[in-house]
């Protein structure tokens, strides 16, 4: 092999050489550098050439270049968003409560608005409730906790109950041990005990229902005056009434979830404060979504209650409200 490749290249020199000394052109004469020389009597192929194409940069200046110009996220959803709230420090020396009130009963006059509500935190006590319960406790008992652990800005003024539970029942332990009292109030279909009820909640701010199976009637909601904050165990407004779960589980639904929303004199009607959902599939059974839904439950009837006792809910029309 090594003696055939000696031969070749002698072979391109001698060819190179003569094509230099007859005049051949410098095409055919490039050839022979590392390929065998072309015919003449065939055409020379051009030489192509790759011409670099000018790429215009259009450059922003130094102030308005996206890169050099990131604001922060707080900041630029101050610069994005209008101001929705304002806070300032009070002082009762410079302005009494009582021109405090009156101030914001006037511009509550000024836009028509149905009732104003003042509230300092640091000055005025926490909202008094008073909590309504049926058998199921698992609501009952997670605002209970809450409430220990001050995750939960109300007093308990009493836990009221159509359903006798005993004395060595963790729910009444808990209440003897912070000194809560408990009234067990028996219902019937023609008798609700709402005149009983109505006597024991007088005093309080507003009314939770923890899972609270009885239908209030129109009558007693006036007489009391104040809002009754609900919890249903259905995404409303699909699968009102009772049982919602096992109407979830039956229609084949993909996400259920809870509903928290004042009471008035329409079943499951009233103006939704807190919703949340959860998704489930065909593997689930009508156990799991039970489970699944008192977890939600629990949740949502903690953030309605919070976020009512923090005047951060405003109803507005006949069926809707403002959180923030």
């Amino acid at each position: 092999m090594g003696l055939g490749l000696g031969l070749s290249h002698h072979r391109r020199i001698e060819r190179q050489a003569d094509a230099v000394a007859f005049g051949a052109p410098a095409a055919l004469r490039r050839r022979g550098r590392g390929q065998p020389p072309r015919h003449s009597s065939l055409p020379v192929p051009r030489r192509r050439r790759h011409r670099r194409q000018a790429v215009r940069v259009h450059r922003l200046p130094r102030r308005q270049h996206p890169q050099r110009r990131r604001l922060r996220p707080r900041r630029q959803a101050r610069l994005l968003l209008p101001q929705l709230s304002s806070e300032f420090t009070y002082n009762p020396r410079l302005w009494p409560r009582d021109e405090l009130h009156k101030d914001f009963l006037n511009v509550a006059h000024c836009f028509s608005a149905q009732r104003s509500t003042v509230r300092v935190p640091d000055l005025d006590p926490k909202y008094k409730i008073s909590i309504l319960a049926s058998k199921q406790d698992h609501c009952l008992f997670d605002l209970l906790y809450r409430w220990q652990e001050g995750r939960l800005p109300v007093d308990i003024d009493c836990v009221i109950s159509n359903h006798d539970r005993p004395q060595d029942n963790h729910v009444r332990r808990f209440l003897q041990r912070h000194g809560i009292p408990y009234h067990y109030l028996p219902t019937t279909s023609g008798d609700k005990s709402e005149q009983g009820i109505l006597e024991l909640i007088q005093s309080t701010d507003f009314v939770v229902l923890a899972r609270y199976m009885q239908i209030l009637s129109e009558s007693f909601l006036k007489a009391y005056g104040k809002d009754i904050i609900n919890i249903h165990h259905g995404l409303l407004p699909s699968f009102k009434g009772g049982h919602p779960s096992r109407q979830a589980f039956n229609a084949g639904v993909k996400l259920i979830g809870a509903t928290s929303h004042f009471v008035t004199p329409e079943l499951d009607a009233g103006p939704i404060i807190e919703q949340m959902v959860e998704r489930v599939s065909h593997r689930d059974t009508l156990q799991s979504f039970i489970v699944k839904s008192e977890n939600l439950e629990k949740q949502c009837l903690a953030e309605a209650i919070k976020s009512y006792s923090e005047l951060r809910v405003l109803p507005y029309e006949l069926k809707k409200t403002v959180v923030f």
